[in-house]
């Protein structure tokens, strides 16, 4: 059992038991944990829930245990105080967490992923005016570091095929294709342009990054936020 100390982001806890919680850490050192943390009780106790809101950037010092599923939590502090609480921003944050609770591989270390994520929650936090596109941006920038980034080779084509990952001149009716005005939606934010996308098409962006995530064996159906995000236009 090694102790050690390292910068870290919450993702998500959860109740477990009477008198306890298991929560789901991003460490820098060891990627993605799961901890135990006793809840506290008196009222000198530190409360260690608030640290543990989807996306907050954290000390933490712990012993780790190859071994174990679940790991001793020895201190958690604060590592940077979220300035923008507003309903968008949270909501935004809770995508991100559950996302990552569904791809992340546990104890598979990934600094530069883990600084991406960091970067990218205090760029979220000092922002005034999120981009509509946050999350669909965020989905497409992850798939990088996942090894899967869409291609943009003939991106002069007329489809994009989701189940090949490549822009094809005809359309595989058998496959899940973009195309029409989501098609020039998909490569202008592939090649990294500033676009505004209608509210529609967003949603159907988003369902057919969800269905790309699939083709590379991370099912993400089950991350519902982006709808309730979706509805606050």
């Amino acid at each position: 059992m090694t102790s050690y100390e390292s910068r870290a982001i919450s993702l998500l806890y959860y109740k477990y038991g009477e008198g306890s919680l298991i929560a789901k850490i991003f460490t820098e050192k060891y990627g993605i944990k799961s901890f135990n943390i006793k809840r506290s009780k008196g009222k000198k106790s530190k409360n260690k829930i608030p640290l543990l809101e989807k996306l907050s950037l954290v000390n933490i010092s712990a012993k780790n245990a190859t071994n174990r599923e679940i790991q001793y939590l020895g201190e958690i502090n604060l590592a940077h105080g979220c300035k923008n609480d507003s309903l968008k921003n949270k909501l935004i944050r809770i995508f991100i967490a559950e996302v990552l609770s569904k791809i992340l591989i546990e104890s598979e270390k990934d600094i530069k992923l883990f600084q991406f994520i960091w970067d990218l929650s205090i760029d979220l936090d000092n922002s005034t005016n999120t981009n509509d596109n946050f999350c669909i941006n965020f989905l497409i920038s992850l798939s990088e570091f996942l090894g899967f980034y869409p291609s943009i080779e003939n991106a002069h084509y007329s489809f994009f095929n989701l189940n090949n990952s490549v822009f094809t001149e005809k359309e595989i009716t058998t496959d899940i294709n973009i195309k029409g005005k989501n098609l020039l939606f998909f490569r202008a934010l592939i090649t990294k342009q500033k676009i505004t996308i209608p509210h529609i098409n967003r949603q159907e962006i988003i369902e057919h990054l969800f269905f790309y995530y699939s083709t590379h064996h991370y099912n993400l159906n089950s991350v519902s936020s982006y709808k309730i995000i979706e509805s606050l236009r």
